[in-house]
């Protein structure tokens, strides 16, 4: 995995209200008016962080008539997790070799 799109990736998570948007979606779908309500937020402050949250593949949506809900990929969401620490145990293997 190239480093720039784990660095990308950990900068985009590095924002609470993203944050609290994973934690939110993790407990399930939601739409973005019943995110913008349970966080205090408004609408446009949602979508623009979602958009930022599908940018790394994280969350994506799904249409049910004229509501969009999103979806967290919780594999993705781990997968590069796992990522960065498998970079860190590498970097601090070699210093040992």
């Amino acid at each position: 995995m190239q480093l720039n799109r784990i660095v990308n990736f950990h900068k985009t998570l590095g924002d609470t209200t993203r944050i609290r948007i994973i934690s939110l979606l993790k407990s399930g779908p939601h739409h973005g008016q019943a995110i913008a309500e349970k966080l205090g937020l408004k609408p446009p402050t949602i979508s623009h962080h979602i958009t930022k949250l599908k940018e790394i593949d994280i969350v994506y949506q799904r249409r049910d008539k004229n509501t969009i809900y999103f979806y967290l990929d919780e594999r993705k969401l781990e997968r590069m997790a796992a990522a960065l620490i498998k970079l860190a145990a590498i970097k601090w293997l070699s210093k040992l070799i």
